[in-house]
């Protein structure tokens, strides 16, 4: 269960999803590149890991009243809080998508909230 809420006061600013397997939650990367060297070897930059890296690709069966609060949340808030079994985080919706049976809510996290 996600849930997604307003980051403000809003009677209607919440609502809970159920991933399907197709849903990306726990994709992590590193803040790391490699640079070839001249003699032909290589050399890396290694940053660590942000949770600000992350993307969460929310996918999830919807009704339509569903739907259209999280549009409208998408349409009025430029950050949501996002709680997941992982956390609480801050994150930017960048885009909803509907097909016929699933939804899909893309999320760029852009803080972890919760320790």
């Amino acid at each position: 269960m996600i849930t997604i809420t307003s980051p403000t006061f809003d009677p209607l600013g919440i609502e809970s999803v159920d991933p399907i397997i197709d849903s990306s939650l726990q994709d992590i990367s590193r803040r790391a590149n490699r640079i070839q060297t001249l003699d032909g070897g290589a050399t890396a930059n290694d940053a660590g890991f942000s949770h600000a890296d992350r993307t969460l690709a929310v996918v999830f069966p919807y009704t339509d009243t569903q739907f259209e609060n999280l549009s409208r949340m998408v349409r009025l808030y430029p950050r949501l809080i996002v709680s997941t079994q992982e956390g609480v985080f801050n994150a930017i919706p960048e885009r909803l998508q509907r097909r016929q049976t699933n939804a899909t809510l893309t999320l760029l996290i852009m803080e972890k909230l919760s320790a």
